[in-house]
């Protein structure tokens, strides 16, 4: 069972809790079947003439006090109860967040998928511990107590006789929690389907906009919404009928207690006021009888919202190093293969970086330039043979462990719908003003800043939809250089800028980070001709590595591509002149 497993990992410190409400719920229904019996016994008086005042007054005074006692129980049972509802919905969203940031790739996340993870299951998950155990013990307990009572102190005929209906409440509610159960997990995927296609428009909503996409997309979302609404009616005529069946069958045994009480009260072995009793016992079973059925209903749906989140934490964490990594003293590859999503993005690298080398990756576009940045940032698994930072194994070290001394700049950076300088101190919370000013001077935004209406209190929005390109880069390089770590990956973070301003700033980053480690992904040649050493990768291969100078001798695929470059540079000069 799912819930079993998330009870164990995450709420058996919460027994004693369950323990007390158990036994406080215990005595609640030991308390409900106090007053019929004292009803009954005042009934059977009235009726023989021997009712007084004192006598009445003895048995109404207890009510009260019944009624005064039974508030203070429900109290302890229903706060020791719920607590765990709201308890294990913490739990569980701290373990899944903390899951998604640290361990799981971000490739195989669909948000749609954690969104309702996030809300919708974890939700139904604390209902099923809340108000599903109450369910739960409020049948096991009532029926108990109840029936213990009716067939002690009024009839074990008549009890029988009126319970006739309840094999047929048992099988009907077996049959509709396994109907429940399908319809649950069919709406689960239909809401978490919806959340995708929201997700997917509000990113997009710019592009989508920009190429008059929108009532394609609007046709998505009503398809996709009106899926989610044909589970969701589906799910709620399963789950109601329960409710009516259960009102058709007491009604049965309303009748039945009172057809066969009558016949005997009639042979002299039953009294008025024990029929009586004995019908308000039978109310009382109304709320087990229904409690039967929440809980059969809670159990499914909670089962089903367990099973996805145990599926969704079931990938094993990655192996974390016991060595912490203080600094990146070189890095190594030998026999190095890359395989993500089944495809070989890597294959055979073998080279070794030691600290303070400036180095360019060069090649055709998709020939892996990315993809090695990538696995050295964390952000990417699957590595095969020898990957070494510090002579630690990149696959064993964690997502936290290789930020604290990688930063790195992709190509597409991401930024929060918060102002700029919110966006630049992610890296660096505690850097100063100078600190800041610095690396915005060195990456260029603050001329970007001053030659627009912006400043570094402007909110960019959603990620960073207010700014172009350019000045996405920049903020992206900026925030990089702010982290001050001892490796820098840049991805191809200068293609939005033009040649001579990209050259400026990259030949200004190089100043700043003298003797630390950066490694850059380009296709501007003429950039990567101030690395000391360039490696050109075809096909997920290095084909050729040196400098520029011995690259140029060689005159293979580096040389005839960098004499293209220069001329279309020389040729871009003659024209503007």
């Amino acid at each position: 069972m799912e819930l079993i497993k998330i009870y164990k990992h995450h709420l058996t410190k919460r027994t004693p809790l369950y323990i007390i409400a158990f036994v406080f719920l215990l005595s609640s229904e030991i308390l409900n079947v106090i007053p019929p019996k004292i009803i009954g016994n005042i009934i059977d008086d009235i009726e023989k003439h021997q009712l007084t005042y004192p006598g009445l007054f003895q048995g109404v005074l207890p009510l009260f006090g019944i009624a005064l006692l039974h508030y203070i129980v429900i109290y302890i049972w229903s706060s020791s109860l719920f607590g765990g509802e709201f308890y294990i919905q913490k739990v569980l969203r701290k373990s899944l967040f903390s899951r998604t940031i640290n361990y799981l790739p971000l490739k195989n996340k669909h948000s749609g998928n954690v969104m309702t993870l996030m809300n919708t299951d974890i939700s139904t998950i604390g209902v099923a511990y809340g108000f599903g155990i109450l369910s739960f013990m409020s049948t096991v307990i009532g029926f108990a107590v109840v029936l213990f009572t009716m067939s002690t102190f009024v009839s074990w005929k008549l009890t029988l006789a009126s319970l006739a209906p309840m094999p047929f409440i048992i099988y009907f509610v077996k049959k509709l929690g396994d109907a429940t159960h399908k319809k649950t997990v069919d709406f689960q995927s239909r809401e978490s389907a919806l959340n995708s296609e929201l997700s997917v428009f509000v990113e997009g909503i710019r592009l989508i906009r920009i190429y008059g996409l929108e009532q394609v997309y609007l046709k998505k979302i009503h398809k996709a919404n009106r899926r989610w609404k044909e589970a969701g009616i589906h799910f709620n005529k399963t789950a109601e009928l329960y409710h009516p069946m259960v009102t058709t069958l007491l009604r049965t045994s309303y009748a039945i207690a009172i057809g066969y009480g009558a016949y005997l009260i009639s042979r002299g072995e039953l009294t008025i006021g024990q029929l009586i009793a004995f019908t308000m016992y039978i109310n009382l079973l109304n709320w087990p009888v229904t409690a039967f059925g929440d809980f059969i209903n809670l159990f499914q749906q909670g089962n089903a919202s367990a099973s996805r989140f145990n599926r969704e934490l079931s990938t094993p964490p990655t192996k974390k190093q016991d060595q912490v990594i203080k600094s990146v003293d070189s890095i190594e590859f030998e026999n190095f293969n890359l395989v993500i999503d089944g495809k070989n993005r890597l294959e055979n690298i073998n080279v070794k970086i030691n600290k303070g080398e400036i180095i360019a990756i060069v090649g055709k576009t998709g020939s892996g330039k990315s993809s090695l940045l990538q696995y050295l940032a964390g952000e990417v698994k699957g590595g095969a043979g020898k990957a070494l930072l510090s002579n630690v194994p990149i696959e064993n070290l964690s997502q936290k462990e290789l930020s604290a001394v990688v930063s790195f700049c992709p190509q597409h950076p991401a930024n929060l719908s918060k102002n700029i300088l919110e966006n630049i101190k992610l890296a660096n919370p505690k850097a100063t003003e100078d600190e800041v000013s610095k690396v915005l001077t060195i990456s260029s935004l603050n001329e970007e800043l001053r030659n627009s209406n912006l400043t570094v209190n402007s909110v960019i929005g959603g990620n960073g939809k207010n700014l172009s390109g350019g000045q996405h880069q920049k903020l992206s390089l900026a925030r990089a250089i702010l982290k001050k770590c001892d490796l820098l990956l840049l991805d191809d973070v200068f293609s939005s800028m033009d040649a001579e301003n990209a050259l400026s700033i990259f030949t200004n980053l190089l100043k700043e980070r003298k003797g630390t480690t950066t490694i850059f992904a380009t296709n501007n040649l003429e950039q990567a001709a101030v690395a000391d050493r360039i490696f050109v990768l075809i096909n997920g291969e290095i084909v050729e590595s040196g400098s520029h100078q011995s690259l140029i001798e060689e005159g293979n695929w580096y040389a005839k591509h960098y004499n293209k470059s220069k001329q279309l540079t020389l040729l871009g000069y003659e024209e503007r002149r």
